[in-house]
């Protein structure tokens, strides 16, 4: 059993175990194509204590590990929702781990498409115009947008094209800004997201907008769950959408 030093995520035999809603989550502790970090040696500190000394793979490891853990997160929202034989699209999929998670634990298809590539898997992720979906009408089964929507230049657009795309469902996972602070937080949002994204848009809607928005674009509400708050660094109300043609 190996304990993070950054998450505390217990990981036995290749698995993460991840305590969440009461219950034990496990997940392959390989994500992508960062495994699990390999020590080299052992080291003493002043007052008889010992810390680890990792490897150059190792530390590459922790660099992707806010990632990993994020992606875990969102991942456990979504499971519910999807099966074995769904055909996902996932809408900015970003680093990809999202759709590795959902590829390993559900075994569905996926296929990742986004306006940049910054893909930390093995599956190569498809570049469009960030509104024109290149696929054909019903095409997939589900379609998912995590954390995405607000970043888009033509949210209208995009959406009316994962409408044609997808057969039934579509799942937006979002953040509702509500108070003074969320507000605040939304604005400094975009600074890291044009480092990191080449997107400075960062148009954000309350729950009650979005609800709002999906409802104008001819889809059907069937669930709203209210998701937890990311980290500290980022303490901004979210919620996952579950919407239906």
């Amino acid at each position: 059993m190996v304990l993070s030093p950054i998450y505390g995520v217990e990981t036995i035999s290749g698995e993460i175990r991840t305590r969440r809603w009461g219950r034990e989550e496990v997940m392959s502790s390989r994500v992508g194509n960062y495994s699990k970090p390999r020590v080299l040696k052992t080291q003493s500190r002043p007052g008889g204590t010992s810390s680890e000394v990792l490897s150059p793979s190792a530390k590459i490891f922790y660099m992707f590990k806010r990632e990993t853990k994020l992606a875990q997160n969102t991942f456990l929202y979504l499971k519910n929702y999807l099966s074995k034989d769904d055909r996902v699209l996932d809408i900015g999929t970003g680093n990809g781990l999202v759709a590795n998670l959902i590829r390993e634990h559900i075994g569905a298809q996926v296929k990742g498409i986004d306006v940049i590539n910054i893909n930390h898997t093995e599956h190569k992720t498809l570049i469009f115009n960030g509104k024109d979906i290149p696929f054909e009408n019903n095409y997939f089964s589900v379609s998912i947008c995590c954390f995405v929507l607000h970043h888009a230049y033509n949210q209208i657009e995009l959406l009316k094209d994962m409408k044609r795309v997808t057969r039934s469902t579509i799942i937006i996972l979002e953040d509702t800004p509500q108070t003074f602070l969320d507000k605040i937080l939304g604005f400094i949002h975009k600074f890291p997201s044009t480092l990191r994204y080449h997107s400075s848009r960062v148009n954000f809607k309350t729950d009650d907008e979005w609800k709002g928005f999906f409802r104008d674009n001819g889809l059907i509400l069937k669930k709203v769950l209210k998701i937890e708050k990311r980290d500290p660094t980022y303490p901004i109300s979210r919620r996952m959408y579950v919407l239906e043609k």
